[in-house]
């Protein structure tokens, strides 16, 4: 009853549903901007290492002074690394983009339309060939798509659970949808590190 009368007064207030357009405009705005600043900073500190990685391979000249760079090297290379997804296969990979996707919708008390995994083929262009193991395979994106009721708080709560989990997440697209009812569609994915072909 309460809904119907809100929705009768939209319909018939002009004002009121275009104040109400543009505060969600804004809403979107601003999770999309906090959402790209974030993307930008994991690409930025996931390129850092593997800069300073090349430059300390070409300035090294003697034995002490490469040792003590190797061995920083091999740090910033396990910090890089830490951004890789390791699932032993690219199922488990998939399975485990679903609970984590599913876990930040729970805590931020919300309930998935839809939801969809995939991805683990096509490479990311980004993506070094030499990583830490030594195998030289790339790296994929896992990816997921999901599709749940427009809530302001509880979205800034899963992108905010997105953005902090261990397992690093990036967002490719955020779109809020307004009719028949606003709804919001979130793409994520993650990095991933198919484990080495045994060689034969």
């Amino acid at each position: 009853m309460i809904l119907d009368r809100l929705r009768d007064e939209l319909l018939a207030n002009p004002r009121l549903r275009f104040g109400l357009a543009a505060i969600v405009a804004l809403l979107v705005v601003y999770a999309i901007l906090v959402l790209r600043d974030t993307g930008k900073n994991a690409r930025a500190t996931a390129a850092g290492p593997q800069a300073r990685i090349a430059a300390i391979a070409i300035s090294a000249r003697d034995g002490d002074a490469w040792r003590a760079r190797e061995q920083r090297s091999r740090g910033l290379l396990a910090e890089y690394d830490g951004y890789v997804w390791h699932d032993a296969t690219t199922a488990q990979a998939q399975a485990a983009m679903q609970d984590l996707v599913t876990q930040k919708l729970a805590r931020a008390g919300l309930k998935a339309r839809e939801i969809s995994v995939g991805g683990g083929i096509d490479a990311a262009p980004t993506a070094p060939r030499a990583p830490a193991s030594g195998a030289g395979n790339d790296l994929v994106k896992i990816r997921a798509r999901v599709v749940f009721e427009y809530q302001r708080p509880a979205l800034a709560v899963f992108a905010r659970g997105l953005i902090d989990d261990p397992r690093h997440v990036g967002v490719e697209r955020l779109l809020l949808r307004t009719m028949p009812d606003p709804v919001v569609e979130v793409e994520v994915f993650a990095l991933y590190r198919p484990p080495a072909s045994p060689v034969r």
